[in-house]
């Protein structure tokens, strides 16, 4: 067989990067790629289409899998685009993005971890074989994404973000249209067969420390361990499957029509939601990205389901846009995101904004797997928070927003009254509670104006630097080294109260972009995580309930106080939290966020309260069983006192009588749930127990 044809820019010398990416299309001898005047409003003819000799259909990654599809004999090869370094004014996190990719445990086992997590995301064994011939095509896909800007308000909520100069008041924010509108072009493994091929001259050999998608899979020997970020979930499913398109997967739901498959995204979550026995579908190989521009000039996209947030943030940001919702951290994929309602703070969840999802299910009277749109009505609001209980998501549709600069500030009070003062100037604000000086520190939020003085440049990416050592290394440097290394209380909380209020420089501005702004590298340490939600109305007695809890566990105290202990009275719990006394002394901040009410049916922010405010409860100290223990006390206490929820994708100890307690429209969800998967295929132990998924109706069509 020939030798793919690799066209690079001698402009870019590849010997520059660290190693290119390439993506082999497959051609028929006879119609080489078509291409014209490469300017950016060229044309294409449409592009070749494979030449196989037999349907592609997925093939379990273990031995014995199916014959592999033979490959034509001339193969033309493109370079992959989309997957270069981060731009330079991009956040310090990001130019640490191999840093942020080993996610490294400096409790230990970082190699072994590491190696866990690369089998898993290149999903073969060898990425070479020396019998390419015998390897399935990978047709690359090239999207033409139009460039285009907006006028939209984004100034609700503006305040002057220059505290100490007052006269610096926030402009207005204003997008202007370009003169032209260059095409921009975006690589996916998965796409319509009809998109266009790149220019050879407009081609650019690119090389990133991810782990790119590979040109074609290699059946593994056995299915790997799947381990998530906590390293608190391990199994090893029957069967694994990392499908390219759309056939594959419809072909491993008729597969296993009796037995029970899942989806596993970035594995950013703690609750069993991910378990499988049977089968288990990664869709990291749809990594698409389509967008459009409506009548009114408003553009939406389209984004693969395995597409993560962090590349979808940058990909966007080249035409000046961004996601509507920025959560806290940005590796989960966009479905993983969805499915649990990941959200961030001053905005509803990401799910909330989703106006379209592709999946596959089964036909309810037939049987038979299909693809199905859902793009209204409660079929869409329950796929906007589905925890994999409707099918394999495929893609996933939502308006983009203009892209805007958010300013901060930090501040410290003594009071939850105090921060909630603020709360109208500063929307996209979060705060943290810190134990054992239990005051607050606040993060004040607000849209900005970009200033483009290149001092304040130079500052803010100090900033970058700074924050990123200090906080996202540092901090937690510290914190691992008191409670895993030393395990030393004493200086848990002398740190807290003595170390940790000089940290954050105060009354000092900081604007950037929202993707710098509104998240954190907090990926970067393995650890365990339970997340409260509170109705604002129960906010204040909920953080005064909270702390005396922490105290109590901590042994700084025995008895809470009156009105604590008034309301465990209520609920026949003060002999419970008296026995945990001293069990835990909690090292992280608390941090708490606000997220606005959701058009959903079971997101934590669905329901008929204006907003929710989440309590995120960390630990980095192993093991875990007294954090744990702390937890169920306050997972079943503040669900019977304030109406709490659980973050579905974090540690969730209650079970069935919560969830239809906290969700009226549960039934609503599962019924929808048995109409896409009439015998509950997509269910687990976790979802037939907590959602009482556990009874699949009668065989369809039968």
């Amino acid at each position: 067989m020939p030798k793919p044809v690799t066209h690079k820019k001698s402009q870019r010398p590849a010997a520059k990067r660290s190693s290119n990416i390439e993506v082999s299309l497959s051609t028929t001898p006879d119609r080489p790629p078509q291409h014209s005047d490469p300017n950016p409003h060229w044309e294409f003819a449409h592009p070749p289409q494979p030449s196989l000799t037999e349907s592609s259909s997925a093939t379990p990654l273990e031995s014995g899998g199916a014959e592999p599809v033979e490959r034509p004999s001339k193969t033309i090869s493109y370079t992959q685009v989309g997957w270069g370094p981060a731009p330079k004014d991009s956040r310090i996190g990001h130019r640490f993005s191999r840093i942020s990719r080993f996610s490294t445990d400096f409790a230990g086992n970082s190699c072994k971890r590491q190696q866990r997590r690369d089998r898993i995301d290149s999903g073969v064994n060898t990425l070479h074989s020396t019998e390419s011939n015998q390897r399935k095509s990978v047709p690359s896909v090239v999207i033409r994404v139009p460039f285009e800007s907006f006028e939209e308000s984004l100034n609700r909520g503006s305040r002057d973000v220059c505290k100490r100069q007052p006269s610096k008041a926030v402009a207005p924010i204003s997008f202007s249209p370009p003169t032209s509108a260059p095409t921009r072009v975006i690589r996916g493994p998965f796409a319509p067969t009809n998109a266009p091929p790149i220019a050879p001259s407009r081609q650019r050999t690119l090389t990133s420390s991810l782990n790119a998608v590979p040109p074609s899979a290699t059946p593994m020997s056995h299915p790997p361990e799947i381990v998530n970020f906590g390293a608190n979930i391990r199994f090893r499913p029957k069967q694994y499957y990392e499908p390219r398109t759309e056939d594959e997967v419809l072909d491993i739901l008729r597969r296993h029509a009796r037995d029970k498959i899942r989806v596993v995204a970035a594995l950013h979550s703690w609750s069993d939601l991910l378990q499988s026995d049977d089968a288990v579908v990664c869709l990291k190989r749809f990594t698409h990205i389509e967008t459009r521009v409506d009548d009114e000039g408003h553009t939406h996209a389209t984004v693969g389901a395995g597409c993560r947030i962090k590349f979808l943030l940058k990909e966007l940001g080249k035409q000046n846009l961004t996601l509507p919702a920025i959560g806290l951290i940005t590796e989960q994929m966009i479905a993983g995101a969805i499915a649990t309602g990941t959200h961030g703070s001053g905005n509803h969840s990401i799910s909330h904004h989703v106006e379209e999802v592709r999946l596959a299910a089964y036909n309810h009277e037939t049987g038979e797997p299909e693809i199905f749109t859902i793009s209204a009505g409660d079929d869409l609001r329950a796929a906007r928070c589905h925890l994999g209980c409707m099918g394999v998501i495929l893609s996933v549709s939502f308006r983009c927003v203009p892209q805007y600069y958010v300013g901060e500030i930090n501040a410290k009070y003594q009071t939850i009254e105090d921060v909630l003062a603020h709360e109208e100037d500063s929307p996209l604000q979060h705060f943290f509670l810190q134990p054992h000086r239990w005051g607050f520190t606040v993060q004040h939020r607000s849209l900005a104006q970009p200033l483009t003085d290149p001092m304040y440049r130079l500052d803010m990416r100090l900033y970058f630097i700074g924050f990123f050592v200090t906080f996202d290394v540092g901090l937690h440097l510290a914190f691992k080294l008191l409670v895993s290394v030393l395990r030393s209380r004493s200086l848990t909380r002398l740190f807290h109260r003595h170390v940790v209020p000089f940290l954050l420089l105060e009354d000092k501005t900081y604007i950037g972009r929202s993707d710098q702004i509104l998240t954190w590298e907090h990926e970067l340490f393995r650890h365990f995580e339970i997340e409260l939600f509170v109705p604002k109305e129960h906010l204040p007695e909920a953080a005064e309930f909270i702390t005396e809890v922490l105290k109590v566990c901590d042994g700084a105290t025995r008895e809470p106080s009156e009105k604590v202990a008034a309301l465990l009275d209520r609920i026949d719990m003060r002999d419970r939290l008296a026995s945990l006394h001293g069990v835990f002394t909690h090292h992280y901040p608390i941090c708490i966020r606000r997220i606005l009410r959701d058009d959903t049916l079971i997101s934590m922010a669905t329901g008929d309260d204006e907003c929710w405010y989440s309590f995120s409860f960390i630990t980095l100290s192993r093991p875990r069983e007294n954090f744990k223990q702390m937890a169920d006390f306050l997972a079943d206490s503040t669900t019977r006192l304030f109406r709490a929820r659980l973050h579905w994708g974090k540690y969730f100890p209650l079970g069935h009588d919560h969830a239809r307690t906290a969700y009226p429209r549960l039934d609503d969800f599962t019924t929808i749930c048995r109409k896409y998967d009439p015998l509950g295929v997509f269910q687990n132990a976790f979802t037939e127990e907590i959602l009482g998924l556990n009874t699949a109706e009668g065989h369809p069509g039968s």
